[in-house]
């Protein structure tokens, strides 16, 4: 029970808040070294409880979300839900793993089955790549660096690979996988220092202001939460001096609808009056199907200095069961089912918005977890990543900063520049090797100012994609040909 334990251990020391640097290179090679030992059934029982205690620690800041009246139980039942979900996962890496280990190439099995299970936790309506494997080097960004050729799965195919190469030197007194495998990790430590003395040269570059107003979101209406926002915005106004090329709001940075509030008007008018600059701003929008039928959107509208409407982006990849119900757009009767969910669509556009000499690609809260989005924004001409967000609900949980965290790693994988924007904060500005230049922590208000290089090249992940995943079937299908073929023969 000791190595299974000591595995989790390091797994979970390997991640926020924790973060010690290189365990995630070591936190398998316990379980590596026994789990031949077991039968399947007990390799999928340990992993799914290992992964259950790991994914409560990282997902239980759903409690503090601000749901109607009556259904609050239901957050509970949705805890229990979304981490048997992810559960499941760690459950079917174990059986991969116990298959891998006592097969030929297993070396080589063992990360691919990884990549391919940790891919499809991330594809499609229901995708969640909430700590995901590359999150372990969150204090080793100089690794990541290489996330610029292989993307955020093929690093994680290197850190299976590095526990795996390691695990069997140590088990089979074969000292040249144990060398191989630390080897591994100095050669990706200095191919990242390499990287990140060359990066992608700017062409231009942009002043930029983020507004942080730290104003509570409330569910319901409340007439003090306008008086709040009058008040903080008017406050930032003042404290502004220059005049930047863009002024950026959060996600849900005014009360309603911005198209239908006088009140958010009001508060954009008087920003441009003293700063006539662009504004980028978090609203839901709507859009009218027919007299009486309408679709709402979680929007970024792009504001003239003159105060007209002059581009938006509608959020493509929305959060289940907080924002709309998966399927629901496939499955009408879908909609009449409410858990407390709003009811927006996702929007199925990846074009940048353009400001001047910039073009803004646009992560609207959740979307900055998911890498194939920054990557499409990318290839469609972004050349600076825009993350707005409202993650005020979550409250002092590990929530939101890690939510932060994993912003970071896009602006890597893109050598992009990226500026958040958080209503309540964590607000930044990230240069394109993961460095915090800026930041404005949790629950204060204040006004971050910077001028942002864009860079218009693009990295051999972003013109290739995610290379490592098809690589990854690729050997999964070859060895498992050859591993059947082979007990075929010898029967």
């Amino acid at each position: 029970m000791i190595p299974w334990i000591l595995s989790l251990g390091l797994y979970i020391l390997s991640f926020p808040p924790f973060s010690v640097p290189y365990l995630i290179f070591i936190a398998f090679v316990p379980v590596f070294l026994v789990i031949k030992k077991y039968t399947y059934k007990e390799v999928f029982r340990r992993f799914l409880i290992g992964g259950a205690i790991f994914s409560a620690i990282h997902v239980y800041w759903i409690l503090y979300l601000d749901v109607p009246s009556g259904i609050e139980k239901l957050l509970i039942f949705g805890l229990i839900l979304m981490v048997v979900y992810l559960a499941i996962f760690y459950g079917l890496v174990g059986l991969s793993f116990r298959y891998a280990i006592e097969s030929n190439l297993g070396i080589f099995l063992a990360p691919s089955f990884w990549v391919l299970i940790e891919y499809i936790r991330s594809y499609g309506d229901l995708g969640f790549p909430w700590s995901p494997l590359w999150e372990g080097l969150l204090k080793n960004l100089t690794i990541y660096q290489v996330s610029r050729v292989f993307g955020p799965f093929g690093i994680s195919f290197l850190i299976i690979l590095t526990n795996v190469l390691i695990a069997k030197g140590l088990k089979k007194k074969r000292w040249i996988f144990t060398v191989l495998g630390i080897g591994l990790i100095f050669i990706l430590e200095g191919w990242g220092l390499y990287l990140k003395k060359h990066p992608l040269p700017p062409k231009k570059t942009m002043k930029v202001a983020i507004f942080q107003p730290n104003v509570l979101p409330r569910y319901q209406d409340n007439p003090e939460e306008w008086e709040e926002t009058f008040a903080a915005y008017s406050k930032l106004n003042a404290t502004l001096k220059d005049t930047p090329d863009l002024i950026i709001f959060s996600e849900s940075s005014l009360p309603g609808y911005y198209r239908l509030s006088r009140n958010s008007k009001k508060v954009v008018s008087e920003v441009l009056q003293k700063h006539p600059s662009y504004i980028l701003l978090g609203t839901a929008d709507y859009k009218f199907i027919s007299k009486d039928k309408y679709n709402l959107y979680n929007a970024a509208f792009l504001i003239s200095p003159t105060g007209a409407i002059i581009n938006k982006f509608y959020k493509t990849h929305l959060v289940p069961f907080g924002e709309w119900l998966p399927f629901e757009d496939k499955i009408p009767f879908l909609k009449n089912i409410n858990l407390g969910q709003g009811n927006y669509l996702p929007g199925k556009s990846f074009r940048p918005l353009q400001v001047k000499c910039a073009r803004l690609g646009v992560l609207i809260c959740f979307e900055s977890i998911f890498p194939e989005i920054a990557r499409k924004e990318v290839n469609l001409g972004a050349n600076l990543l825009v993350n707005i967000t409202n993650d005020g609900w979550f409250g002092h949980s590990l929530g939101p900063r890690e939510h932060f965290y994993l912003a970071i790693f896009r602006a890597i994988e893109s050598q992009k520049y990226l500026v958040r924007a958080a209503k309540t904060g964590i607000s930044a500005i990230v240069a394109p090797d993961g460095k915090i230049l800026k930041k404005l922590d949790q629950f204060k208000s204040g006004i971050i100012e910077g001028e942002v290089p864009l860079i218009q090249g693009k990295t051999f992940y972003d013109r290739n994609g995610e290379w490592m995943v098809w690589l990854s079937l690729l050997m999964t299908v070859i060895i498992l040909s050859y591993n059947s073929i082979k007990r075929l023969i010898w029967r």
